[in-house]
């Protein structure tokens, strides 16, 4: 019983997860499924700790100027809320857990291609990306390839 529960659930939450973005007004359509190279870039692969400190060096080793934001969020759709930055011109959150765990539990509630995040779905104003490894999720909603393209060096694909 216990099983089947889980997967009406489940098939709940996914029956919205497939969305595509509507390039010209930036907001997200329905019935549609996204292209094939997600976005939602989740690594499982990494078991020692990382948190966002660890991810801040890199970032300033990679040759980005890293500032923290001093805005606060007042919403969240994770059960953290968001510390943000400002990487070069770029703003990216960081959500962080007390372990891995909580970290990896969190991620599973954001659908493949960032448009949905536990039963909410979201309208971003560009693509949105989302990475966790170790201890924390990022967030960087934007289209930026040199830094898509490093934050999957530090954060994994």
């Amino acid at each position: 019983m216990k099983k089947f529960i889980i997967f009406i659930l489940m098939v709940f939450l996914l029956s919205g997860c497939y969305m595509t973005t509507d390039k010209s007004t930036k907001t997200s359509t329905t019935n549609k499924p996204r292209n094939s190279n997600p976005t939602n870039n989740m690594s499982n692969t990494e078991t020692k700790s990382f948190e966002s400190l660890n991810f801040i060096q890199e970032l300033k080793d990679t040759g980005y100027t890293v500032v923290k934001e001093k805005e606060n969020a007042t919403h969240t759709f994770l059960s953290v809320y968001p510390t943000y930055y400002k990487v070069d011109d770029k703003k990216l959150a960081i959500y962080e857990y007390n372990n891995e765990e909580e970290a990896k539990k969190d991620s599973k509630t954001i659908s493949n291609g960032g448009y949905g995040i536990g039963g909410a779905k979201i309208s971003w104003v560009d693509v949105p990306h989302f990475y966790q490894k170790g201890e924390i999720i990022v967030s960087y909603i934007g289209s930026d390839n040199k830094l898509l393209y490093d934050l999957g060096m530090i954060l994994g694909k």
